[in-house]
């Protein structure tokens, strides 16, 4: 079966569902914006890919057939699905993004810790000083807007390295606090 066959027949299960939950084709149809008459085509079109009538008409409404309750059923859960889909999409939309900025030579060899901590904070290199997160061997002017860490990394020969945040951004604190507890591993 291609996507295209998929995807249609898709959309026939989710009215098919509709229509059950619903009881009535007219009131599905009204719901979704569309004609009765082609709501009710695309049910006979379920009907005949699946060779076997699912739903009994009458003036009270529809109801499924033995094999329409199946088919309903399994709609049901196709259509939980997609929300479910739907809503993981969402939350990974409100992904905080983090920018940051080091040094040629800086390394920091456990980034994978953090977005294993922290999997909806997305980071990117952005090489200028406007970045969220800066990692700096000088020191940075002072700046009421941010938070300046000084760090003294070395044992025999000791290297100051300041780490930068904003002050607004919850995400770009966590980030800098774990460059910070890294540098002193």
């Amino acid at each position: 079966m291609t996507i295209k066959n998929n995807l249609a027949l898709i959309r026939r299960l989710l009215y098919f569902y509709a229509v059950i939950e619903n009881g009535r084709i007219n009131i599905t149809a009204e719901r979704n914006g569309i004609k009765a008459a082609n709501l009710s085509k695309m049910l006979t079109e379920l009907e005949e890919e699946i060779g076997a009538p699912l739903l009994e008409r009458s003036n009270q409404g529809v109801r499924p057939t033995v094999l329409g309750q199946k088919i309903y059923l399994l709609s049901k859960e196709l259509s939980q699905h997609i929300s479910a889909l739907l809503d993981q999409t969402t939350e990974h939309n409100t992904a905080t993004e983090v920018s940051y900025c080091f040094p040629e030579n800086f390394c920091l060899n456990n980034l994978e810790e953090f977005h294993t901590r922290y999997p909806d904070i997305l980071l990117f290199e952005e090489k200028s000083p406007r970045a969220d997160v800066i990692v700096s061997y000088r020191e940075p002017p002072a700046d009421a807007s941010k938070i300046i860490v000084k760090n003294n990394v070395g044992s025999a020969v000791t290297q100051a390295v300041w780490v930068c945040c904003r002050q607004d951004s919850e995400a770009a604190v966590l980030f800098a606090e774990f460059i910070n507890a890294s540098l002193h591993l």
